[in-house]
């Protein structure tokens, strides 16, 4: 037990900030928000009183205190108590998330996506369900964090849905009720990244984005924006266009701030011998292969590549057109880092 605590303490350094000496669990503390996440969305309610209803060991309630009132619950035991260990300050109560035990107050839910040891992945196998804490808590504000590959389309919820990334990467999706929304928002995604400001894209903004063949530059949009599909609003702001209107890869000639992209040496048709001599020309002895729209696996393909230069460099390979005017296209590219 003292060997699991001590590991479970340096992962958890890597994911929340300020929790050395926390007390965690194994499945607590792979789906504790991280602390840039939890911080994001403690600034939307900052100013209001919000019931956490499923606190587990405590990290929203961390951020959350710091601009919000705050109280949690749970219906396990073990984590509330270690949620009383890691935030003493907050008021705790031992309750299920489906027999409300407050008024008055912003409900935010994070309902378990494990059973058995293994992630779930059906709204109505989340613990709580997904179904089942909407509708205990139709009429109230509500938040519920969630797996961002749900099909939001059909989940009928009537507020915004955020999708949110980190450093690249997508942590979650967040339903909010449509007291927080914005009138003309139903999606909304946030690049969060340690280096720059957050941005947001919505679907409130224009998106009356061109198709057209590649510019300097192919860019590969964050992934809180294509999952959230705003690809085409985040290429309006850009000043970027697609090359297919079904493929979210964007073009353009200049890359947007703080953005990797991929400089086109040269494009082609896809086949692997004529890209093989291609690499080859242009010194080519790592690459990089990014690929949509086309059934290729990256690691079948890069052996028979059969690279043997001194330069690293990338290659997007991609379908342009549809019907009988599809074809699979490679670009051979520059990576900005």
């Amino acid at each position: 037990m003292l060997v699991e605590t001590v590991l479970l303490s340096r992962r958890a350094a890597a994911k929340l900030t300020g929790a050395g000496g926390w007390l965690f669990t194994e499945e607590a503390l792979q789906q504790a928000t991280a602390s840039p996440v939890a911080a994001h969305r403690a600034c939307r309610l900052a100013g209001m009183t919000v019931h956490d209803v499923t606190c587990s060991i405590g990290t929203e309630l961390t951020a959350l205190r710091r601009t919000a009132d705050v109280l949690g619950s749970d219906i396990d035991a073990v984590r509330l108590a270690m949620a009383r260990h890691n935030v003493p300050d907050v008021p705790l109560v031992r309750a299920d998330a489906l027999r409300p035990v407050s008024r008055g107050t912003v409900v935010l839910a994070d309902p378990s996506r494990r059973g058995g040891g293994r992630r779930v992945h059906a709204p109505r196998d989340f613990s709580p369900p997904l179904d089942a804490l909407l509708d205990v808590y139709r009429g109230r504000e509500i938040v519920v964090k969630c797996s961002p590959g749900l099909d939001f389309d059909r989940l009928g919820f009537d507020g915004e849905v955020e999708l949110v990334s980190l450093s690249g990467e997508v942590r979650e999706a967040c339903l909010w009720s449509a007291g927080f929304a914005e009138p003309t928002v139903s999606r909304r995604a946030t690049v969060l990244r340690s280096d720059v400001p957050a941005e947001q894209v919505t679907d409130a903004e224009p998106d009356d984005c061109p198709v057209g063949p590649s510019g300097r530059w192919i860019i590969d949009p964050d992934g809180a924006v294509v999952r959230a599909g705003l690809i085409r609003q985040y290429a309006v702001r850009h000043g970027l266009w697609q090359l297919d209107p079904k493929i979210a890869y964007l073009t353009g000639d200049s890359l947007p701030p703080a953005t990797r992209g991929f400089e086109v040496i040269e494009q082609m048709p896809f086949g692997e011998r004529r890209l093989r001599q291609a690499l080859a020309q242009t010194d080519c002895g790592a690459a990089e292969i990014l690929v949509r729209g086309v059934d290729i696996d990256p690691a079948v393909l890069r052996p028979r590549l059969r690279l043997r230069g001194s330069r690293q460099l990338s290659v997007v390979i991609t379908r342009i057109g549809a019907g009988s005017h599809a074809r699979a296209t490679a670009f051979i590219c520059r990576p900005s880092r």
